[in-house]
Formats: C-alpha cells, structure tokens, sequence
C-alpha cells in the first residue's frame, strides 16, 4: 500500500463493511460505489461517492476493492488510469 495514503474502499456493502474492520476507521477516507442509490449517503460513518467524485484527489487515494463484482471494477479503474489499488481477500 501506498505509504501515507488514505484508504478509499470501492464497494458499499458487505465486503466493504469487512474491509472497513480489517483497515480501521481511521486509515479509511470514504466508499465508493457504482450504485446512484448509495452515493450521497453513509455507511459505517463514512461518505460513500462515486469514482468520479474522488478523481481529482485521486493520487492521495489508495483503493481497496472491496466487492463481488472485483473484475469489472478493476477494469473500470484500469479504464480511468488508476493502477494504486488492491482487491480484499476478506470473507463476508
């Protein structure tokens, strides 16, 4: 992981609900979430955005793919040039 940076996790579910107690409150920044329904609200305490609401500090983030649906996420962020990023293994 990228030294320093803050952690965004990439799913608002279950899994990032795991990820969320693997990495502590404190080292994540904010979901994001693909779903429309989701971004805008909270989970756990903490904001959950869309991918396009974090690319500007994008460089700062360290994203952690935390979802079921990894493959088609990882090519979305491969897509938009993102390469600081990892999937979690957890088990929901």
């Amino acid at each position: 992981m990228g030294c320093g940076k803050k952690i965004v996790l990439f799913g608002a579910g279950q899994y990032g609900i795991k990820a969320l107690e693997r990495f502590g409150r404190d080292a994540v920044e904010c979901f994001v979430d693909n779903s429309a329904s989701k971004q805008g609200t909270f989970l756990e305490g903490k904001p959950v955005r869309g991918i396009r609401d974090i690319m500007p500090q994008i460089a700062g983030y360290h994203i952690v793919i935390a979802t079921s649906y990894s493959p088609s996420v990882e090519k979305q962020l491969r897509g938009l040039g993102v390469t600081d990023y990892e999937i979690f293994e957890g088990e929901v």
